[in-house]
């Protein structure tokens, strides 16, 4: 080999040295310049086609102006535009399409309109209607609950449903029983006195401003005055010494309109 080139050398034959590389194709093509060369192409095809439509107004208006006519719509109208012409007007890539509102939307507004003025009216006019009511107990329960009367309570049982008691209540109203066992209020509400009379005491429960009850000769009891009590949680104990005594009161009369049913149960009568 080296002879070669030594005898190339002494011809002068020139002797040069030639790399070759070959580049490797990319498989994959750049999304980000795809991507902004489709988004040029929309620009520029609807800037052709808004182009057009001005093309194609300011040929109406030379025809209407050469017909004599006045107005450039009678000459939009007369003269039709020539073949090619666009004449849908394209949107600007800025421009946001006007968004209609939906008919139900402006028949649901229409309704909830109405229904306020239904409650305004009635709030003016008839100031005890149940829209009035049911609101006033939303907003304020706790007047809602003071208005209460016997009649929107449900009345349970005195004492336990497993007590072997026997309880009597007179024609006047006043529920009666000696017996060795716990005491329990009739319907929720809140202490209202309590006071000591020999060995027993006396409990007065509020149940609203006009509704009351009021269990004597008990034992002990279990609760101070302003206390909230339950009906299902003992209120006192008697130890059956002494029998005990239940009314209930409404705007400070007696009430007999009521019976002890089944397992000791209170009810009001129909």
């Amino acid at each position: 080999m080296s002879e070669e080139i030594d005898y190339a050398e002494m011809l002068e034959i020139p002797v040069a040295t030639v790399n070759v590389v070959k580049k490797k194709p990319r498989r994959f093509r750049d999304l980000k310049s795809l991507a902004v060369g489709k988004v040029n192409e929309r620009m520029e095809s609807r800037a052709r086609g808004r182009d057009k439509t001005y093309a194609g107004n300011d040929f109406a208006g030379d025809a209407a102006s050469a017909a004599g006519t006045s107005g450039a719509e009678s000459a939009a109208g007369d003269v039709p535009p020539p073949e090619g012409t666009v004449t849908e007007t394209a949107l600007s890539p800025y421009e946001e399409p006007v968004r209609r509102t939906h008919p139900v939307l402006i028949v649901e507004f229409a309704l909830a309109c109405l229904l306020c003025l239904t409650i305004f009216l009635t709030n003016v006019f008839m100031s005890n209607s149940a829209i009035n009511t049911f609101l006033r107990g939303i907003l304020n329960p706790a007047e809602s609950e003071a208005a209460l009367t016997y009649s929107d309570f449900t009345l349970s049982g005195v004492v336990s449903e497993f007590a072997d008691v026997e309880i009597t209540v007179s024609s006047a109203g006043v529920l009666s029983f000696t017996a060795e066992c716990s005491v329990y209020p009739a319907c929720n509400g809140t202490v209202k006195s309590v006071t000591q009379n020999g060995e027993t005491y006396t409990a007065v429960i509020a149940h609203s401003d006009t509704f009351e009850s009021v269990y004597t000769g008990l034992t002990s009891v279990y609760y101070a005055a302003g206390e909230s009590v339950l009906s299902g949680v003992p209120l006192g104990y008697t130890q059956g010494e002494s029998a005990v005594q239940v009314t209930f009161y409404q705007d400070g009369q007696m009430l007999n309109c009521y019976s002890v049913g089944a397992e000791n149960c209170l009810s009001w009568n129909e």
